[in-house]
């Protein structure tokens, strides 16, 4: 007794299958072809749209990041104009805590900003060294 055991994987049929199918239906390893070569084309041109429309979402959020800096800084720029403003029109008591609120809410943003930066990297670090 002999047992002979055969494996084929692939996006299509073994050889001996697809003569098969031509025994069949003359045109149908064309047409099995032809098919399998429009899986693909669809596969990758939806892969390339997928690719396109993530570098246009962060296109889009670096653009975003960019314009709220900038209002930032023009908020804290009026803000500390309105502080000197006020301060020598004789306002001192407003003018200092216009400039102390600013100076503290802007040092505020950056480290809080750096400390829950950093924790993302240890967070980063330590799921990496989980692996």
């Amino acid at each position: 007794m002999k047992v002979t055991q055969e494996s084929f994987s692939g996006p299509l049929p073994h050889p001996e299958i697809l003569k098969g199918y031509q025994q069949l239906i003359p045109d149908a390893p064309e047409r099995i072809l032809r098919m399998a070569e429009k899986e693909q084309s669809h596969r990758q041109s939806a892969e390339n749209e997928m690719l396109a429309q993530n570098r246009r979402n962060i296109e889009g959020s670096i653009s975003a990041n960019r314009r709220s800096q900038i209002l930032a800084a023009c908020a804290i720029f009026a803000l500390l104009i309105a502080g000197v403003f006020l301060t020598r029109a004789g306002y001192a008591t407003v003018g200092g805590i216009i400039f102390s609120t600013t100076i503290i809410g802007t040092a505020s943003i950056f480290i809080t900003g750096k400390l829950t930066q950093r924790s993302n990297t240890d967070a980063d670090r330590s799921v990496g060294e989980d692996k």
